[in-house]
C-alpha cells in the first residue's frame, strides 16, 4: 500500500513537471527576439511641428521603450520625451499600447519633427527612407525595414481653393471639400505610392457646380470628376473621397497635392491627406512574426 501511494506521490510530481516544462516551453516559443516593426506608408510635407507614429510588436513582458529612431542622418526623440525630458517608465508603457493580444503587444510611439531643428538639406530635399535605426532602452541600436516613408520639402500652400470641411469614418472614408475662391482649372492629382499601395486605398473626386439660379434655393447637382483638367468657377466646390482599405495590416499616412492653374495663369499646388490606423487580428500578428523570423 505504501509502495502504491509513492508511485501515485512521484507520477503527480512528474506530472507537474511536465505540464511546467510544456508551458514554458510553449511561452518561450511564442516570445519574439526583438521589436518587430509594422510595415508603413507614409508621405507628408514638412510643416512647422510634423508628428510622425510608429507602430511595432512586443512581447508583453518586454519593458524596454523606444527612445529615438534615425530617419537617415535626422535623429527623432518621442513626443513625450520632449526632446530629453523622459517620462516615468512605466506611464509611457501604458501610454503606447496599440492593441493586446494573447503573448504580444502592439505598440505606438509618436515622433516629433520640428522644421527649425532640421539642417538646410532636408528643407531642401526632404527625406526618403525604406530602413530606420531604432533605439530601445537596454538594447543594441537596430536597423529595421519599415515600408516606406517620405518627409517632403516644405510647401507653400495656395489659397485658390477654400477649406470648408472634411470627415473620416471607422469604415477608412476619408471626405475632403473646398470651393473655389477664382475661376481655375485643376490639372491633376500627385498620388503617393502608386504602385507601393495598389490596393490600400481607392480615390475620387466630385465637383458640384454653383446653382445658376441665385434667385433659387435649387442648386447643381454634384458630378463625378473623370477627364482632366478639371474647370471650375468661383464658388464651385470640390470634393476628394479617398476609401482607405480598413483590412490593411499596413500604417496609411498618404498626402495628395492638388496641382492647377487659375484662369489668370498663376499655378498653384495644395495638399490634402488621409490616413488609417492599422488594426490586427491575432492570426495576422502570427503570420507578422513568423514572416520577420523568416526574414532574419
Amino acid at each position: 500500500m505504501m509502495y502504491v501511494k509513492k508511485y501515485w506521490f512521484w507520477f503527480a510530481i512528474m506530472a507537474v513537471l511536465i505540464s511546467w516544462t510544456a508551458n514554458t516551453w510553449y511561452f518561450k516559443s511564442k516570445q519574439i527576439d526583438a521589436p518587430i516593426f509594422l510595415t508603413h506608408y507614409i508621405e507628408e510635407s514638412i510643416g512647422n511641428l510634423t508628428f510622425l507614429t510608429l507602430y511595432y510588436i512586443t512581447n508583453k513582458s518586454d519593458h524596454k521603450d523606444l527612445q529615438v529612431v534615425k530617419l537617415d542622418d535626422l535623429l527623432l526623440y518621442p513626443q513625450q520625451h520632449d526632446g530629453f525630458i523622459y517620462m516615468d517608465s512605466d506611464q509611457l508603457q501604458r501610454q503606447n499600447v496599440h492593441q493586446e493580444f494573447t503573448h504580444h503587444y502592439i505598440r505606438k510611439t509618436t515622433f516629433e519633427i520640428n522644421k527649425d531643428l532640421l539642417s538646410p538639406q532636408h528643407l531642401k530635399d526632404g527625406i526618403d527612407v525604406k530602413n530606420i535605426e531604432a533605439i530601445f532602452s537596454e538594447r543594441a541600436p537596430m536597423t529595421v525595414p519599415i515600408g516606406h516613408i517620405r518627409l517632403l520639402p516644405p510647401v507653400a500652400v495656395s489659397k485658390v481653393l477654400q477649406f470648408v470641411s472634411s470627415s473620416s469614418s471607422s469604415t477608412g472614408n476619408n471626405r475632403i471639400v473646398y470651393t473655389a475662391n477664382e475661376p481655375l482649372s485643376i490639372e491633376k492629382i500627385d498620388i503617393p505610392f502608386d504602385q507601393k499601395v495598389k490596393g490600400l486605398y481607392e480615390i475620387e473626386f466630385m465637383k458640384k457646380p454653383i446653382s445658376t439660379n441665385e434667385g433659387s434655393n435649387n442648386t447643381a447637382n454634384q458630378e463625378l470628376a473623370t477627364e482632366w483638367p478639371i474647370e471650375l468657377e468661383t464658388r464651385d466646390t470640390f470634393t476628394s473621397t479617398i476609401q482607405i482599405n480598413t483590412k490593411s495590416t499596413s500604417m496609411v499616412s498618404l498626402q495628395f497635392m492638388i496641382k492647377g492653374e487659375t484662369r489668370s495663369e498663376k499655378p498653384f499646388q495644395i495638399p490634402f491627406h488621409a490616413a488609417e490606423e492599422p488594426f490586427l487580428t491575432q492570426s495576422e500578428v502570427n503570420s507578422f512574426i513568423n514572416n520577420a523570423t523568416e526574414v532574419r
